[in-house]
C-alpha cells in the first residue's frame, strides 16, 4: 500500500473527508489513493479535516513525507505502457 493511501485510510469516513475538503464525490478519495497523490492545494483542508474529526497522524509534514515516499513507485508506474502489468507489487493469487 502506498504511504498516501495509508494516510487517507486513517479517516474512518471517506464521505466526510471528501465533503470537508470540497470534493464533489467521495470517489475522488479513491482516485487519490490509486494515483498516490493528493493535490498540495488540498493539504491544508485535509489537515483541518483530520483535526476536526480527531484523526491522528495527519499534518503537512506527514503529507509531504508520504508523497516523497511514494515518488519512486509513481515514477515506475508512469514509465510503464498503459495496460501493462505492474511488477511494483506482487500479484495476488486467485483461488
Amino acid at each position: 500500500m502506498s504511504a498516501v493511501a495509508a494516510l487517507l485510510d486513517l479517516f474512518p469516513n471517506k464521505s466526510d473527508l471528501a465533503r470537508d475538503i470540497g470534493l464533489k464525490s467521495p470517489t475522488h478519495i479513491g482516485t487519490m489513493k490509486v494515483r498516490m497523490q493528493i493535490n498540495p492545494f488540498l493539504w491544508p483542508a485535509v489537515v483541518e479535516s483530520a483535526r476536526k474529526r480527531k484523526v491522528r497522524g495527519i499534518s503537512i509534514r506527514s503529507l509531504h513525507a508520504a508523497h516523497q515516499a511514494d515518488a519512486p513507485l509513481r515514477e515506475t508506474l508512469k514509465s510503464q505502457p498503459r495496460g501493462a502489468v505492474s511488477t511494483a507489487e506482487p500479484a495476488r493469487a486467485s483461488a
